[in-house]
């Protein structure tokens, strides 16, 4: 597996250098027996990674080898219990899940940590094999790694020039074929884009889901093995290991998939906590309507969806929902009495009775009714939150999971106040 990464990786390179025209042959030769100094010792001019250096750091491993250090091929970050954020060309040559694990709670690969097999793996759909554009996977795992670290994402890169920590257990200089037992670490400035884009480096080459990070008389940098890891300032994720020509070259920095771009942060933030969408419809789910991510009360207690006319699409029923990602897993409800008491079990539809009043279906000709519905949660058990708005998606509250109808035909969620906090719509549901 590390061999697929380091190919496409070379394979991005030499478009890199056909392209700027930067480098001859006999410049890229010389630059690589300069990177073989013996004084390399880690990263590249890096050093051993401290306890509080990335400690959301994870290695991607091959299942089929049970050492981890053979195994390691590529770097992660935790940002959730179940989800690890790479780069996408550490994932794009996986055919199945099973093939991998993730390596979490250790900073040496040396047996130690816990191997967590991995349920899917989520690749940026714009994501560019040959220009590395749009580098960015989603893994999650098949276990949560509970009370690991977790870093959170960038909405900006910070100040060029500013220090940033880059870690993994990648080579320790340029085609030495030497891999670090333990996890490695170095300080890295960030280049300015022009700087990165101009003819003695990139070209022209690093677009805006990128950013650089190195000096320009180099020395320090990542290298192969440690793509997919972390580049962070003060512990946040700012850019995802990716690519660059040689390791530690003169002008050709590191570059790393910019975390802060809304198109990366997105993808990311809706991978691991998908929207979820849902429907409105009759008895025996007839007479559907498309999927919406907003409900509301209209009159005689029905549910209704916008379809762009006054009053909207309504119905008696709503649910049939499902997330908004490429797992699409079925989202269901309960209903319930205050205090989430004489609970149902979880059904795909909810129907409203009376204002005051949900119901589940149970086979009887009422159905079973409680004055509470919610605590919604994936057909794979992961807890589901919702919000409530007006007209436009304005006044939202924050996410909750549990929530009521009143008489005069809103939706209320508790908030502490006799009456708790009610609004109209009810919706923009995601997984949490």
């Amino acid at each position: 597996m590390y061999e697929y990464v380091r190919a496409q990786v070379a394979a991005r390179n030499l478009a890199a250098m056909q392209q700027s025209g930067a480098l001859s042959s006999k410049d890229l030769e010389a630059l690589a027996k300069a990177a073989l100094k013996p004084t390399d010792i880690s990263i590249v001019g890096g050093t051993l990674a401290a306890a509080g250096h990335n400690p959301f750091q994870v290695a991607l491993l091959d299942a089929g080898s049970a050492d981890n250090w053979r195994a390691q091929f590529c770097g992660g970050s935790l940002i959730h219990e179940r989800f690890v954020v790479t780069a996408a060309h550490c994932s794009n040559f996986i055919t199945a899940a099973d093939q991998v694990h993730v390596l979490t709670g250790t900073r040496r690969l040396d047996g130690t940590g816990v191997r967590r097999k991995v349920r899917r793996i989520t690749i940026h759909p714009q994501y560019n094999r040959i220009s590395l554009d749009y580098d960015v996977a989603v893994w999650e795992l098949d276990s949560a790694a509970s009370n690991s670290p977790l870093t959170t994402l960038a909405t900006a890169d910070g100040a060029t020039g500013a220090p940033l920590l880059a870690t993994g257990w990648g080579e320790l200089s340029y085609r030495s074929g030497l891999f670090p037992l333990d996890l490695q670490s170095v300080q890295v400035p960030l280049v300015d884009r022009t700087n990165c884009n101009d003819s003695n480096s990139y070209s022209g080459q690093i677009t805006d889901r990128m950013i650089c990070a190195g000096r320009d008389t180099g020395g320090i940098d990542t290298c192969q093995g440690d793509s997919g890891g972390p580049l962070t300032k003060n512990g946040v994720l700012t850019g995802i290991t990716s690519w660059g020509v040689g390791c530690a070259f003169p002008n050709l920095f590191g570059v790393y998939t910019r975390v802060s771009n809304p198109v990366i942060r997105n993808f990311i933030v809706n991978t691991v906590n998908p929207p979820v969408k849902c429907r409105v419809f009759d008895d025996g789910n007839t007479n559907q309507t498309g999927l919406s991510d907003a409900i509301y009360v209209g009159g005689n207690s029905s549910a209704c969806i916008p379809d762009g006319s006054a009053t909207g699409a309504c119905r008696k029923w709503f649910g049939l929902c499902r997330t908004a990602d490429a797992s699409s897993q079925p989202v269901r409800f309960r209903v319930f009495n205050d205090g989430n008491t004489s609970q149902t079990a979880l059904f795909d539809a909810v129907y409203l009775n009376s204002p005051n009043v949900s119901c589940v279906p149970d086979g009887t000709v009422k159905g079973n009714c409680r004055r509470w519905f919610g605590l919604p949660q994936t057909a794979d058990g992961r807890e589901v939150s919702c919000r409530l708005f007006d007209d436009g998606y304005t006044n939202m509250t924050e996410p909750a999971r549990a929530f009521y109808y009143n008489s005069s035909g809103r939706v209320c969620t508790p908030d502490g106040t006799a009456t708790g906090t009610c609004r109209k719509w009810f919706g923009r549901c995601s997984v949490r």
